[in-house]
């Protein structure tokens, strides 16, 4: 089979090494003669040892055309190179062997290595055997003739291989060559900078320039390019005129302010459109670093400068067009392998989020340990908050918390988490930050108007005083509400409709309400927690403690509701239950309800929910014809001067009720309403009265009924509470009776 196939070898590399016998040859390489004796597409054509590597070159055999298209023949020349302890490499020793994917890189006029495997040595090593390797090279070949070494899913293969990575800014070829740039050590990688913002003491030994090619086609690796010729001649086949390019910038460094740049040295960055069929087209950047060789000398050889004296001026032979001969060879192009800064659009792909699919932004009023977690988090998927607002500095206990470095403490908290937060993707706008308090806002304020640009605002606050304050700017489109409930064990976020059917505030009341209601929510506001530790020595220097892990993993649950919301157009309470034994996570969602809001001369307002209603509605059902009531639950806000209904209890069975008439009953009911209390943390209690009237008459309140409200407000004013009365009629219409005293 071999001779029938077998096409003219006479152009071949020189096999390396010196002649061997397989006895003098480690195990491994006698591994691979086992190997290739039972292997029948191959025949050995001679054995061979560099040092202590054994060398076996063969004529390998491949099912493929006589006359591929793709250039390889049905029988190739390799050299298996084994070495002890390290992965197998395979040479093909043909001269014009083809260039194609999956090949490693080589300096020109060197052996093409075959890429045989995608895996890593350190993993594949565990099954990989010599017969296994050797048969890798026929099915690479196969592969090759028939064109399918590249899969169409597949990544491209870069242009030119290189492992040194530079960083660079991700606007670089956009900005084009009205910004001077400059390279510069960052750690253990080298940076792009500005040149503007490079520091005298720093090294800016190189200056970049921007180059982008014309889209191409070509998907295998290139050879390293041993010097500027071979540059110039790789990037000629990209369009790129490399020397017009130099000359053209050396002549505009001379004769401007910019000598000072003659002595760095040349970085090429290339941008190259890859064309793949089947799919969008990908950009790919190469970089060049031009060793040995500072650009005033590289302008010389080029013919562009004369250097003397110690003075640089302008070649005049060159300027009237006299023909020179230029030195291409001058100078050793270092390839590097450019990782542009991560962008928006990059973030949102290596988070599974795609193409960003809502036009709109996030601002944060709070930026502690939810707060600044919600706002970093959201930086890295690609969407950075738009505003933050903290009042706050970082002290050094936050850190146990936050995430954010020790280099913070000191730091407004808004403006460190801006600062970090534009630093994660290189095109997003840095967010804007207020070093303010969110209760002393005025409507009309710069902050006020700015949080109101935005489209949705979370309170990460855990402050209830500021999330009503947030609920009643009017200048805000929607809102939500992210915090952990006292135990530090229970993650809530509340977050307004697109209906407006209640606030922020309603919601939280609601919710504090459920927690009473709802066995899924029990001791959620209820229980207590661990403790505090002492930071400090001032009154108020406590701070809870909480798992650190519990807090991480609400947080990070926290980020990804947030982000999530814009998808939503409901009103919603949803509450995360973290249980240290998993550690697992219960997911809780209680019932929302629009609200009915009334408003009285007394400047105060009735805010009751529909849950409060639908409660009056049954239990007057269930008593008919007799009249029924109970007892209103909810909260007050004296500041806002705001009665919150959240719920409603039955009528006590002491109570009087008659066909025209009802006599609320007492039995009870001092202990219904405590363990309400008990159970939402204090936050829902007594706020007033309600009954129903009989078939045929109005919810009106009738002169018992006012009789009733005056002797209610009197009893509540001792308390500076409103006295409050609702009245449930026969058509399910309802009436609310409020008076204070002032």
């Amino acid at each position: 089979s071999f001779i029938a196939v077998r096409s003219a070898m006479t152009d071949f590399l020189q096999s390396p090494g010196i002649p061997a016998d397989a006895n003098e040859l480690g195990s491994v390489a006698r591994g691979y003669m086992a190997a290739l004796s039972h292997n029948p597409n191959f025949e050995l054509v001679e054995i061979r040892r560099i040092e202590e590597r054994g060398v076996f070159i063969v004529d390998a055999l491949a099912g493929i055309p006589p006359r591929s298209p793709y250039g390889v023949r049905p029988v190739e020349r390799f050299a298996i190179e084994t070495r002890q302890d390290q992965e197998p490499l395979v040479h093909a020793i043909r001269v014009d062997f083809p260039h194609l994917p999956h090949q490693n890189p080589a300096p020109a006029g060197k052996p093409i290595q075959l890429c045989l495997s995608e895996v890593p040595w350190e993993e594949a090593r565990a099954t990989e055997t010599p017969s296994r390797r050797v048969r890798r090279i026929t099915e690479w070949l196969e592969r090759a003739g028939w064109g399918k070494l590249y899969a169409p899913d597949q990544p491209l293969e870069p242009y030119v291989f290189s492992v040194d990575r530079l960083i660079v800014p991700s606007d670089l070829f956009e900005r084009g060559s009205h910004t001077l740039y400059a390279v510069v050590r960052d750690g253990e990688l080298l940076a792009i900078r500005p040149l503007s913002a490079v520091s005298p003491e720093t090294a800016a030994r190189y200056l970049v320039m921007p180059l982008t090619a014309n889209p191409t086609d070509e998907q295998v690796i290139q050879s390293w390019p041993s010097d500027f010729a071979e540059l110039t001649t790789l990037l000629e086949a990209l369009d790129i005129p490399l020397v017009d390019s130099v000359r053209r910038a050396t002549k505009t460094f001379t004769l401007g302010d910019s000598q000072p740049i003659l002595d760095l040295h040349w970085l090429f960055l290339v941008r190259i459109p890859r064309l793949t069929p089947g799919r969008s087209t990908d950009s790919e950047a190469l970089a060049f670093l031009r060793q040995g060789c500072t650009i005033r000398e590289r302008g010389e050889a080029l013919g562009v400068l004369v250097v003397g004296a110690g003075m640089t001026g302008l070649d005049l032979a060159d300027l009237a067009g006299a023909e020179r001969e230029y030195d291409l060879a001058l100078g050793v192009p270092f390839p590097l392998n450019p990782v542009p800064q991560l962008t928006r659009a990059l973030a949102r792909r290596m988070s599974g989020y795609g193409q960003l699919d809502h036009d709109w932004q996030i601002s944060i009023v709070g930026v502690g340990a939810i707060g600044s977690s919600v706002a970093l988090n959201l930086s890295r998927l690609g969407e950075t908050p738009g505003v933050l607002v903290d009042h706050d500095t970082v002290l050094p206990h936050n850190l146990a918390r936050y995430q954010l470095p020790p280099g913070a403490v000191g730091m407004n908290k808004a403006q460190c988490v801006a600062l970090m937060a534009s630093s994660i993707c290189g095109d997003a706008e840095a967010p804007v930050f207020f070093a303010q308090d969110v209760l002393k806002l005025e409507d009309d304020s710069d902050a006020s108007k700015v949080l109101g640009s935005t489209q949705l605002v979370v309170d990460c606050t855990t402050s209830r005083a500021a999330m009503r304050r947030l609920a009643r700017m009017p200048s805000l489109e929607r809102r939500a509400s992210c915090y952990m409930t006292v135990s530090g064990l229970d993650l809530v976020v509340i977050s307004e409709g697109m209906n407006g059917e209640a606030r922020i505030d309603d919601l939280d009341v609601q919710f504090s309400y459920a927690c009473a209601m709802d066995p899924r929510l029990e001791g959620v506001l209820a229980r207590q927690n661990a403790g505090y530790v002492r930071y400090a020595g001032g009154c108020s220097d406590l701070s809870s403690v909480i798992d650190g892990i519990a807090m991480a993993t609400l947080s990070a649950i926290a980020s990804s509701r947030v982000r999530n919301l814009h998808e939503e157009h409901d009103a919603a309470v949803r509450v995360w239950r973290y249980k240290e034994s998993g550690p697992s996570v219960e997911v809780v969602d209680p019932q929302v309800f629009p609200v009915s809001v009334r408003d009285f001369a007394v400047d105060w307002q009735f805010r009751m929910s529909g849950l409060a209603v639908e409660q009056m509605r049954r239990f007057r059902l269930g008593k008919l014809p007799d009249e029924t009531g109970g007892v209103l639950l909810g909260a007050f806000d004296v500041h806002h001067r705001v009665v919150y209904v959240s719920g409603v209890l039955p009528s006590p069975p002491d109570s009087e009720e008659w066909p025209t008439s009802y006599i609320r009953g007492s039995r009870g009911l001092r202990a219904q309403v405590g363990r309400v209390s008990r159970l939402s943390g204090d936050e829902i209690g007594y706020v007033g009265e309600w009954h129903t009237h009989p078939a045929g008459c109005e919810a009106l309140l009738s002169s018992d009924d006012t009789l009733a409200l005056i002797d209610l407000t009197e009893n509540m004013g001792r308390e500076g509470l409103p006295g409050v009365v609702v009245v449930l009629s026969d058509d399910e219409q309802w009436e609310v009776g409020l008076t204070f005293l002032v």
